[in-house]
């Protein structure tokens, strides 16, 4: 449903443009607010790094960014408190509720370094991987910890069964700190299903275990 609202806003956005001849800034002043716009969703401002990190636009630096956002066009349609942009039909409070989930999630992401920890500790485990709202940096008042766990070839249903029986067990079934959201294999990296959600995922993945292994994920995922 996020996705199909994504598109029909998108498309009204873009068709806010007055025709012209295309141009670097056009096309930059559109992504820009495609950016802005898909984290709209999420009632989730962003920084200039962070419009810069999520663009699809090439050959595109921080200062053209952010002398954009200066533009006529984005004036209109963007604002900006503390540090951070939204879509003018947005809520300043957004600002706020972002600054009160990053103090959340220090506090969290402590926690999961240490439960990544156990997890590598079982067998044919061979990288951790921190996804999810944590892994943009923030944390709902009752957000997961999420995990993409990286195993052995031909060992990921015996390493799955294992650690959700380690969660039964010992968390009592307890999915807050421990919630083993995605399984994949050391070399079968590459994401199949390819949007923005899935990029969005993919750029904002924290590895918490093996940085080798994390930096070949980012290699199988380049697109």
């Amino acid at each position: 449903k996020r996705e199909a609202l994504y598109a029909i806003r998108g498309v009204m956005i873009v068709r806010q443009r007055q025709p012209s001849d295309p141009n670097a800034s056009s096309v930059l002043e559109n992504d820009i607010l495609k950016v802005l716009l898909y984290f709209d969703l999420f009632r989730y401002p962003l920084t200039i790094s962070e419009i810069f990190k999520y663009l699809p636009s090439n050959s595109i630096t921080r200062e053209h960014v952010s002398e954009t956002l200066r533009s006529n066009f984005l004036q209109a349609r963007v604002k900006r408190a503390n540090g951070y942009f939204f879509l003018a039909s947005g809520e300043a409070s957004y600002v706020n509720e972002r600054m009160e989930k990053e103090r959340r999630a220090r506090r969290l992401v402590r926690i999961a370094r240490l439960m990544a920890r156990i997890i590598r500790m079982f067998p044919y485990v061979r990288g951790v991987f921190l996804s999810g709202e944590l892994s943009k940096g923030v944390a709902s008042k009752k957000s997961d910890i999420d995990y993409l766990i990286v195993t052995q070839d031909g060992r990921l249903w015996i390493t799955r069964t294992l650690l959700i029986l380690f969660k039964k067990i010992f968390l009592l079934n307890r999915k807050r700190f421990f919630c083993l959201n995605q399984f994949i294999t050391e070399h079968h990296l590459s994401v199949e299903m390819r949007n923005i959600y899935t990029a969005t995922e993919v750029a904002t993945l924290v590895p918490l275990d093996n940085d080798d292994l994390f930096s070949r994920y980012l290699l199988a995922n380049l697109w």
